[in-house]
C-alpha cells in the first residue's frame, strides 16, 4: 500500500485521535501541535515546526480550535516551500475565515476542503465520524483512503463559507438543547428527581437527545469530565453563531439566554473541561432570576 503523506496539525483531543487512525492505516508522515508534549509521542512523525511539516506532506489536516489559530498557522505553512497538494480543514470557524483559506489555497493551486466534523470524541475513536465537504472533491478523490480511517461518511456542500456556517448552526442546537436540559434538571431536583432518573426518562420519550444520553449522562452523572466539547470551544462556537445571526439580521432571544450562562462559567479553571462543567451556574442564574421577579 502506497503512503499518501498526510500531515496533521493539532494535536489536542480530537487532532490526536484523527493523527493515531490516519498512523494505523500507513498514512501519516507527519504531526506538529504548538505543545511540544503533543507531537512527540508520535515519534519518526513528530513535527518541531509548520514548515518542516509541510516540507513532508502532500496533504495538511487542519485540527485548530479557532480561526485565528487557522489564520496563522495557514500563513506559516504557505509562506515556504512545500510539497503540498491539498489542504483538509476540520476546524469550527467562522465562514469568513474558511473562504479566506479556500481563496488563499486557489491562489497558490492547492486544493482545500473545509470538513467540519461530527459525532464527538467517542465518535472519533470508533473511527465513525461524520463528515460536511466544502470546496474541492479532488481532496476526497486523492486522499480518501486516508481520511476513511476516521471517517467513513461525508456529504458535499456548496463551499467552504456553506460548511462552516453549517457546523455553526448545528453547534447553535447542541448546545442550546444542553442548556435547556440543565434548566430542566435543575427543576427536576427542586422536585426531588434525580438527574439519573430524569435523563433516563428523556431517553426514553420524545425529550431524548444526543446530548441528554452521552455528554450531560456522562459528566452529570458519572462524573467525568475529562473529555469532550470543551467549554473554552462551545463558548467560541456560540460567540461565532451570534456574530453569524447578527450578519444575517436574526436576534436570537435563546441565543443570548445561552451565551448567559456560558459566559458565566468562564472561570480559567474550568475552560478545559467538558462544558456541562457549566451545571452549577445555571442553577445559580435560575435562582437569581426567580429572585429577582419575586421583589
Amino acid at each position: 500500500m502506497k503512503s499518501l503523506k498526510v500531515g496533521v496539525i493539532g494535536l489536542g483531543t480530537m487532532g490526536k485521535v484523527i493523527a493515531s487512525h490516519i498512523r494505523g492505516g500507513g498514512h501519516l508522515t507527519a504531526a506538529y501541535d504548538r505543545d511540544p508534549a503533543r507531537y512527540q509521542i508520535f515519534n519518526e512523525c513528530a513535527c518541531a515546526d509548520i514548515a518542516s511539516l509541510g516540507s513532508k506532506c502532500e496533504l495538511a489536516v487542519l485540527v485548530l480550535p479557532d480561526p485565528s489559530s487557522v489564520r496563522s498557522t495557514m500563513e506559516e505553512l504557505l509562506s515556504g516551500n512545500n510539497r503540498l497538494k491539498a489542504v483538509l480543514d476540520h476546524s469550527t470557524v467562522d465562514p469568513e475565515t474558511a473562504a479566506t483559506v479556500s481563496q488563499l489555497c486557489n491562489e497558490r493551486s492547492l486544493w482545500h476542503l473545509q470538513s467540519p466534523m461530527f459525532g464527538g470524541v467517542r465518535a472519533a475513536k470508533e473511527r465513525r465520524l461524520f463528515l460536511l465537504g466544502g470546496g474541492d472533491g479532488n481532496v476526497m478523490e486523492r486522499f480518501g483512503e486516508a481520511i476513511r480511517t476516521y471517517a467513513p461518511e461525508i456529504m458535499p456542500v456548496a463551499d467552504a463559507w456553506t460548511a462552516a456556517a453549517a457546523k455553526l448552526v448545528h453547534n447553535l442546537v447542541t448546545l442550546g438543547n444542553a442548556a435547556v436540559a440543565m434548566e430542566a434538571l435543575v427543576l427536576g431536583g427542586r422536585l426531588g428527581l434525580s438527574a439519573d432518573s430524569l435523563l433516563t426518562l428523556f431517553a426514553r420519550g420524545t425529550a431524548d437527545s444526543y446530548v441528554a444520553r452521552n455528554s450531560l449522562r456522562r459528566t452529570l452523572v458519572d462524573g467525568d469530565y475529562s473529555a469532550g466539547y470543551q467549554l473554552y470551544l462551545a463558548r467560541k462556537d456560540l460567540h461565532l453563531a451570534g456574530e453569524l445571526a447578527h450578519s444575517a439580521g436574526i436576534s436570537f432571544q435563546v441565543l443570548r439566554s445561552v451565551m448567559g450562562h456560558f459566559d458565566a462559567a468562564a472561570s480559567a479553571d474550568r475552560l478545559g473541561t467538558d462544558y456541562p462543567t457549566i451545571y452549577p451556574d445555571v442553577a445559580d442564574a435560575l435562582s437569581r432570576r426567580t429572585e429577582e421577579s419575586s421583589r
